[in-house]
C-alpha cells in the first residue's frame, strides 16, 4: 500500500491575523494525490541533497510535530492550531498570506510522517484543457491555483530519514524570508556547497593571508565536516593554527544556518571590488591573471592579464 492520509485539516494564515482552529476538512482524492505529491516531493529533494540538513531546537515545536505525527484526533488539530498561531506571529506585511496545511501521512511499516505545507496562490486566474465525453477539447476557467507539488516554497516534512537530519525543510526561500523555519522552531544547516565559501570567509576574518592559502588549497581537500576540513588544510598550512581552526569552527557553528559540512569539489570564486569597479573569477584563474600593487602616486594598480580580445557590454 502507497502513503495515505490519516488526518488532514488546514487554516489560513494571515499577517495580523487570527487562525481559527479547525477539525477535519473535507478532501476528495485528488486533494490527497495533491497533498502526498508536495510530501513526496519534499522526501525526493531530501533524498537527492537539495534539502538541507536541519534539527528542530524548538522544544515546544518538537512536541507539535511528534503529536502530528502520533497523536489523537484532538491533539493533532491542537497541534496544527498552535503551528497556524507560531506561524501567523513571525509573519509581516511583507510575507505572502496562504493555507497552512497540517496533515499525517501513514505508510505500511514506516513511522507515521507529520507535515506543515503553507499553500500560496501562485496565479489568481488560469485555464486547464478538459477532454468533453464527446472527445472534443475546450478550455475551462480556474481561480487561485496554489503552489504545485515540486514548486513548493514553504514545506516540512518530520522526521526526516536521513540520519543526520531530523526534519526535511522546503529551502527554496530568500534568505531574507526564514520565518517559516523560524515559526516552526526549525534550525537548517548550511548546504555544503555554499559552505565552503563560508569556511574561507571565517577564515578571512580572523587571518586574511591563511584565508587565501586556504581557498587556493581547498580542490586538493576531502569533504567532510569543518573541523576535519580545517585539520587537513592545516596539515599543509602550519599557519592555519588550532586556534584560528576553532575560532573559525565556532563562527560557523553560530550562523543563523550553520555551516558544519563542507563539499570541496566545487570551484570557489574570488572577487575584488573597488571604486564601483568589480573583478571576479574562479581562485585559481584569479591568481594567474590578477595582480594588484600600490599606485605611485596613491591608491592601487590592478592589471589584469587575458589571452583572448575582451568585450565590452553595456546595461543597468
Amino acid at each position: 500500500m502507497a502513503k495515505r492520509i490519516a488526518l488532514m485539516t488546514y487554516c489560513r494564515v494571515v499577517a495580523g491575523g487570527a487562525p481559527v482552529r479547525r477539525g477535519s476538512r473535507p478532501r476528495d482524492a485528488g486533494i490527497d494525490a495533491f497533498l502526498i505529491g508536495h510530501v513526496e516531493s519534499l522526501m525526493t529533494r531530501a533524498a537527492s541533497g537539495d534539502a538541507p540538513l536541519a534539527e528542530v531546537v524548538d522544544v515546544e515545536t518538537a512536541g507539535l510535530f511528534a503529536q502530528l505525527a502520533e497523536g489523537k484526533p484532538k491533539s493533532f488539530y491542537d497541534a496544527a492550531h498552535q503551528m497556524a498561531l507560531r506561524l501567523v506571529g513571525e509573519m509581516d506585511g511583507r510575507t505572502s498570506p496562504g493555507l497552512l496545511v497540517c496533515l499525517r501521512l501513514a505508510e505500511p511499516n514506516e513511522p507515521n510522517l507529520a507535515a506543515a505545507l503553507k499553500l500560496e496562490v501562485i496565479t489568481p486566474n488560469s485555464a486547464v484543457l478538459d477532454r468533453l465525453d464527446s472527445g472534443e477539447e475546450v478550455l475551462s476557467s480556474v481561480t487561485n491555483v496554489l503552489d504545485a507539488p515540486g514548486d513548493l516554497q514553504k514545506g516540512a516534512v518530520y522526521p526526516d530519514r536521513r540520519p543526520q537530519s531530523q526534519i526535511v525543510l522546503g529551502d527554496r526561500l530568500p534568505r531574507e524570508a526564514l520565518y517559516f523555519p523560524r515559526a516552526l522552531g526549525v534550525r537548517v544547516e548550511e548546504k555544503a556547497i555554499p559552505a565552503a565559501a563560508a569556511m574561507v570567509k571565517a577564515i578571512q576574518a580572523i587571518s586574511p593571508d591563511v584565508a587565501e592559502k586556504v581557498a587556493v588549497s581547498m580542490p586538493e581537500l576531502d569533504s567532510g565536516r569543518v573541523e576535519d576540513v580545517l585539520a587537513r588544510a592545516a596539515e599543509e598550512l602550519p599557519e592555519l593554527s588550532v586556534d584560528v581552526q576553532q575560532r573559525a569552527a565556532a563562527a560557523l557553528n553560530a550562523l543563523p544556518r550553520p555551516a558544519r559540512r563542507v563539499d570541496t569539489s566545487a570551484p570557489l570564486r574570488k572577487t575584488i571590488r573597488a571604486d564601483g569597479i568589480t573583478i571576479s573569477g574562479l581562485v585559481q584563474r584569479m591568481n594567474q591573471a590578477v595582480r594588484m600593487t600600490p599606485g605611485p602616486t596613491g591608491g592601487y594598480v590592478i592589471t589584469v592579464t587575458v589571452q583572448n580580445e575582451p568585450t565590452t557590454e553595456y546595461g543597468r
